[in-house]
């Protein structure tokens, strides 16, 4: 990539959270191709039935941000797509309010929500059964499905399509992932297209099953999805476009080239640290000018380093017993950067208290994002600077 310009930077514009919108998305074209060919199949055949689009990955890989830029892609190229947007702790048991939120943008006008939510409550009504109360029916799952047969029937949507995105889907409760399973099955032929995004443990999460107080077990576990996404760290081309045009929205000038290959390489291509490079030059680039190239990037590579180390920090110390984190990277470090599981705690049971188990210890490791866990038990960090990162820390104990 050349940089002609040299101009002084202007004030900067906000740059946001890593979680926000970057101020230019980079990559991830294969995973936005196949999540646009899912909507389109839908959309063409009426048949959500494949399932949910899964997207999953360790925090700060950037699946908040994929599913943003697919939506607003799909909005952009055709304005009938409409997004709903839940957190697994928002989305609604009751399937009257899933079924009304689905739904609540497809009217136009005042008087088309009014008298469509008027429709809405009646279907409740006309599927209500004798002597049982109105909320026993309201948390029958099958009644989703009959309550957007409706919608369907009724022609709200003709010509429209909607794209449901649920994030932090590993948090899903029991109630709430009835909902979801219902959305996932598609067997109301609405054309619905439901993305999930979640940290590496949620196909295991979503596919367990729960025992209920009466002894059955709940039905509602999710195995098969129409596509599973597992997102990795940028490529380098990705990672150089993403800091380069993100400053140059951000402050309007262009970075050195040599400056630009080297924040790239020390962001790993990983889109939380890019966007923590991204703050760093932003900042150098204010404070001591482009002119002096060396300093710049001095100062940039030492904020941006900073901002990575605070986030391996971050991640640390929201997990249980983080101090024996780095006993298990040494011992990952000794067999090439990962260890099965049944090793993993053979190595930290002698080392942990006594009310402590080995298991707890990986099991929250995975649960913040810091291990990542393979199909066949292999442990690993999704990172690979944060195993280096680990290497130079001194022990400590929790």
């Amino acid at each position: 990539m050349t940089t002609s310009r040299r101009s002084a930077p202007r004030q900067p514009v906000p740059l946001g959270s890593e979680r926000n919108r970057p101020l230019h998305f980079a990559g991830r074209r294969a995973e936005l191709c196949k999540l646009a060919d899912y909507l389109a199949y839908i959309r063409e055949h009426n048949d959500p039935s494949g399932g949910m689009a899964l997207v999953s990955g360790v925090q700060g890989i950037g699946k908040t941000q994929l599913l943003n830029e697919f939506v607003r892609r799909a909005m952009q190229r055709d304005s009938t797509v409409r997004h709903v947007a839940f957190t697994a702790t928002e989305l609604p048991a009751d399937p009257y309010e899933l079924v009304r939120e689905v739904t609540e943008g497809l009217a136009v006008g005042a008087k088309e929500k009014v008298e469509r939510a008027a429709m809405l409550s009646n279907w409740i009504k006309d599927v209500s059964i004798p002597g049982v109360a109105k909320v026993a029916v309201r948390h029958n799952e099958r009644k989703v499905t009959a309550l957007l047969k409706r919608t369907r029937q009724a022609g709200w949507w003709d010509g429209k399509a909607a794209v449901v995105t649920v994030d932090e889907i590993q948090t899903v409760d029991r109630q709430s992932r009835r909902s979801l399973k219902i959305l996932h099955e598609g067997l109301h032929g609405c054309p619905i297209m439901l993305v999930g995004a979640g940290l590496q443990h949620a196909p295991a999460v979503l596919s367990m099953s729960h025992r209920l107080a009466t002894g059955e077990v709940d039905g509602n576990a999710i195995s098969r999805f129409a596509m599973h996404l597992t997102l990795a760290s940028l490529a380098a081309a990705d990672a150089e476009e993403a800091i380069a045009k993100g400053v140059l929205a951000a402050c309007g000038a262009e970075l050195p080239t040599v400056g630009l290959h080297r924040l790239a390489e020390a962001s790993n291509g990983f889109p939380q640290h890019i966007h923590g490079y991204i703050a760093a030059a932003i900042d150098a680039a204010r404070d001591v000018g482009l002119g002096n190239a060396d300093a710049f990037l001095r100062r940039a590579l030492a904020r941006g380093d900073e901002n990575r180390i605070a986030y391996y920090d971050s991640r640390l110390m929201s997990m249980r017993w983080p101090g024996f984190i780095r006993d298990l990277a040494v011992a990952m470090a000794n067999r090439g950067g990962e260890i099965d599981w049944a090793d993993a705690e053979r190595e930290l049971a002698p080392l942990l208290p006594a009310d402590v188990s080995a298991r707890s210890v990986i099991e929250s490791a995975i649960e913040k994002g810091i291990l990542s866990r393979d199909a066949f038990g292999c442990l690993s960090f999704g990172i690979p600077s944060f195993l280096d990162y680990l290497l130079t820390r001194p022990r400590r104990r929790s």
